[in-house]
């Protein structure tokens, strides 16, 4: 993902046994509880606007699925 020169972000699931992705199974204390999640690293995140100025790059994450839509 990418906002200009902004934002960036590449995020890379972490291979566990016969190459799959690391899961945590309903995390009971997650960002959206009873989701599982895939544990990943960072291959690039930074931010940089409002006079902040983020690098996050090569550090532990995680995603999931997810859906935005309207109410």
């Amino acid at each position: 993902m990418s906002v200009g020169e902004i934002a960036a972000a590449e995020i890379e699931g972490i291979s566990g046994q016969g190459d799959s992705d690391v899961t945590v199974a309903t995390p009971p204390l997650a960002a959206v509880p009873g989701v599982s999640f895939v544990v990943a690293k960072s291959k690039q995140a930074s931010f940089n606007d409002y006079g902040l100025k983020w690098e996050l790059s090569n550090k532990t994450g995680f995603f999931s699925p997810f859906t935005y839509q309207s109410a």
